[in-house]
């Protein structure tokens, strides 16, 4: 009994207190609802009233807004439905691709804008799917793929990253198939000249012919042709610089007056002579070549537009003018005689404007040294980079061509000023060159009347500047 007194008596009291609380979360519950209720209103307020129709889901705005319907709308007349826009997810679907251990997803509608390549095409990229990982695996460069995502992305631009060599590069182009195009567009940026299709002969004979002189790689005879073409370019320069020594200059004796003769260098060669007879030879070599070159070349009016094969023709002219000229005077035995009597200055006249005339067209045969660019790749590069360069090239001599002739006018009026000399012995156009030493070897000091050596290599740096 007490224990049950004990638990009654308490009982009581613990129901009041239940009971409080309940009331209370009730009281607050009621407060949160009016609460909402006040914030919601003037927004409720602000909205189109529906009617029955449209609360069951039938009226023209069950579709507003959100697209969803209460019921089934296809069973209502004159309502309009809502058409969702069609979503293919299939394009959407991420693909992942594990280049390396480093994995880069994209879309799969990325990859198919461009279905000739490895990754575009679904039968050849599925060959490197994972199954267990589901995902595609490549054992390539990875900073490489950077770039190969890219293009796939970007829509076809091809950017090769710093820090990927170029060889290295270009096989990833290849593995991954991204075509023709994209590989030479990409060589064109990176600097690279594209080779044109040179025609070739159609008959069998001389389309060998023609490979054989024109190009060296193509079989090992067409290797030992350009060596023995190189070999005897060499012997023709060597021969043309040795003529030049004193030791090897042949002098004549010319009749000035009936009772006078002077003695000068004779600049026609003897048909005795070695170097004549070396000259001959090569000569023959290079006729022989040109004419080959030219019978089985497949196009006859592009072979004379070829500048190699214009330097070529300049480079043997001047033989066969020494050799007209040496045929002659053989012919005229009379030529060394007593003549009649002539006026000196008028024969020393002819006799010099021949010999400055033959001398010019011997000097031709320089041009020869530009036939080894034919077989030297480094040649042509060079060729081909001063050509490109011909606007700076042309900017700097131009620069240099007014330093010239102001440090020339500022040299004359100098020395004009002084006392041992006159205005008429130092002119703007002589102190040019002292102006060109100065300015190339950096001399700030110069007299007056000081001469410009023709060897000095100042002299002959400035034109090739």
């Amino acid at each position: 009994m007490w224990h049950s007194g004990g638990m009654g008596s308490h009982g009581g009291g613990w129901m009041k207190l239940m009971g409080m609380v309940h009331r209370d979360r009730r009281s607050a519950q009621r407060h949160v609802q009016d609460a909402a209720t006040a914030l919601l209103a003037p927004i409720d307020r602000s909205l189109p009233k529906l009617s029955t129709q449209d609360e069951d889901g039938c009226g023209p705005g069950a579709n507003l807004g959100t697209g969803l319907t209460h019921g089934h709308p296809q069973h209502c007349s004159g309502s309009a439905t809502f058409e969702p826009i069609p979503h293919d997810h299939d394009f959407c679907e991420r693909v992942t691709i594990n280049v390396s251990g480093m994995r880069f997803e994209t879309q799969l509608r990325t990859l198919n804008q461009f279905p000739d390549t490895l990754l575009g095409d679904p039968c050849r990229r599925m060959r490197y799917f994972d199954p267990l990982r589901n995902e595609y695996f490549f054992d390539r460069n990875r900073p490489t793929f950077d770039a190969i995502l890219y293009y796939y992305q970007s829509g076809g631009r091809l950017r090769r990253p710093t820090t990927v060599p170029l060889d290295v590069f270009s096989e990833e182009i290849k593995f991954y198939e991204l075509g023709e195009l994209a590989t030479n567009k990409f060589r064109e940026e990176e600097g690279f000249i594209k080779e044109e299709e040179k025609p070739l002969p159609k008959p069998e004979f001389q389309r060998k012919v023609w490979l054989l002189f024109e190009y060296p790689e193509s079989s090992q005879a067409a290797r030992v042709v350009a060596i023995i073409s190189v070999f005897v370019i060499l012997l023709s320069i060597v021969i043309f610089c040795l003529e030049t020594l004193p030791e090897f200059k042949h002098y004549k004796v010319f009749n000035t007056t009936t009772n006078g003769t002077k003695i000068e260098e004779d600049e026609v060669p003897d048909i005795t002579d070695p170097f004549f007879l070396i000259e001959t030879i090569c000569i023959v070599w290079f006729t022989f070549e040109l004419s080959v070159r030219f019978l089985a070349c497949p196009n006859k009016l592009h072979f004379f537009k070829d500048v190699m094969n214009t330097i070529d023709i300049i480079a043997i002219i001047p033989y066969f003018i020494t050799l007209a000229t040496v045929i002659a005077e053989e012919e005229d035995p009379t030529m060394n005689l007593p003549k009649a009597p002539q006026n000196p200055q008028d024969k020393s006249t002819n006799q010099a404007m021949s010999l400055a005339i033959l001398r010019v067209i011997r000097l031709v045969r320089v041009f020869r040294i530009f036939k080894l660019s034919r077989h030297s790749k480094g040649l042509q590069i060079l060729g081909r980079t001063l050509k490109a360069s011909m606007r700076e090239l042309g900017l700097l001599i131009f620069f240099l061509f007014i330093d010239q002739w102001a440090c020339g006018g500022k040299l004359s009026v100098r020395c004009a000023r002084l006392p041992a000399c006159s205005q008429s012995h130092c002119p703007c156009p002589s102190s040019c060159p002292t102006s060109t030493i100065s300015i190339t070897e950096r001399l700030t000091k110069k007299t007056c009347n000081r001469r410009t050596s023709t060897t000095s290599p100042a002299v002959l740096i400035f034109p090739v500047l």
